[in-house]
């Protein structure tokens, strides 16, 4: 039989504390077919974040109310969603294909899984509407971005890391300040005091949005 990886992905959830968080799944990530490859854990990161901002972007699934649903996806060998397929209805037709049909088929991913992954993943889907998660969602992807960039964080390990972001009415990251240290000073110095200070967003937050954001940020340990 052939295998699948399981993964819960959070999607949305509003925090009851200051802020937003966009994860509060200890971990982020969960595998359950027994295997514990970094290699599979730091890419389903790296699915969960693009899966969330895509549902995000969305205008039908960004206000939508979706509660464990199961879903399929397969991942081409350059990182694009070629097919989604819901194991459970949300109950709502409508919705159920803006999912599959709207949101996440032709999804291109910041890179393809590993060679050896099997294939498909199975997601469990949780979200809950927030107008503000648009835009975390935006910040996430380009602070993992930014991450990626530099010399001494691109080659770190880094899944599911919670970090307080404070972002100013000209879309610059003032302040980063992790929530959990990853156990490495340096490292903890380089995202917070060199990568992410001074960074340029694409867009300023909307002028309610509660600071600071709180996000789990990942990257990958390139091959």
């Amino acid at each position: 039989m052939r295998r699948q990886v399981w993964l819960l992905v959070v999607l949305w959830c509003a925090s009851s504390l200051p802020g937003i968080a966009a994860d509060q799944e200890p971990g982020g990530v969960r595998l359950s077919n027994g295997g514990n490859s970094t290699r599979f854990t730091s890419y389903a990161a790296q699915v969960q974040s693009g899966i969330k901002e895509a549902l995000l972007r969305n205008n039908k699934t960004r206000t939508a109310s979706i509660s464990g649903v199961r879903i399929r996806i397969w991942v081409d060998n350059t990182g694009r969603v070629t097919r989604a397929q819901l194991v459970d209805s949300t109950g709502n037709p409508s919705l159920d294909s803006a999912i599959t049909d709207r949101a996440l088929t032709g999804l291109q991913l910041k890179e393809p899984p590993p060679s050896d992954m099997p294939m498909p993943i199975l997601l469990r889907l949780s979200a809950q509407p927030n107008p503000f998660g648009w835009y975390a969602a935006q910040v996430q992807s380009r602070i993992e971005e930014a991450l990626l960039q530099n010399d001494r964080t691109r080659t770190a390990l880094i899944v599911a890391v919670p970090i307080r972001i404070w972002i100013d009415g000209t879309a610059r990251v003032t302040r980063a300040q992790l929530i959990v240290p990853t156990a490495n000073p340096a490292l903890d110095s380089a995202i917070t005091d060199e990568v992410l200070p001074g960074l340029q967003l694409k867009e300023p937050p909307p002028a309610d949005m509660p600071m600071p954001i709180v996000l789990r940020v990942s990257t990958h340990r390139p091959s």
